[in-house]
């Protein structure tokens, strides 16, 4: 009959806490930062209606993205096309809130082109 070390246990734990540690180093190294993936600046073209408007910089300071407003009017949906990144629609709502949408499909990845709506009358 063979004989078990009485103590082994304490290599299988000390086993699974290296490898737990190594993966969760691993994990930390290859997550990237906002700051990797987007600079502290950017400079981008923007488009409404399939026309480009104009150059714009945005800035980003603690965690959130700052612009001109009057580069995005009231009840709009801008396109800001970054000259190295991915881009986003900026929407300019009536009560002064703006939401950013991403320009990339979830399902693919390939980009979403904005198109004018048709009129809607709510019927």
């Amino acid at each position: 009959m063979a004989r078990r070390h009485p103590r082994r246990w304490l290599y299988v734990a000390g086993f699974g806490i290296s490898a737990g540690a190594l993966c969760f180093a691993l994990f930390a190294f290859l997550t990237p930062s906002a700051a990797s993936v987007w600079p502290a600046r950017i400079v981008g073209t923007i488009h409404r209606a399939d026309a480009a408007v104009g150059r714009v910089t945005l800035a980003r300071r603690d965690g959130q993205w700052e612009g001109a407003i009057g580069d995005f009017p009231v009840g709009t949906a801008t396109h800001f096309a970054p000259d190295a990144n991915h881009g986003f629609f900026v929407v300019h709502l009536a009560d002064g809130r703006f939401v950013a949408l991403t320009d990339r499909s979830a399902h693919r990845g390939q980009i979403v082109r904005a198109h004018p709506l048709p009129s809607y009358d709510g019927r």
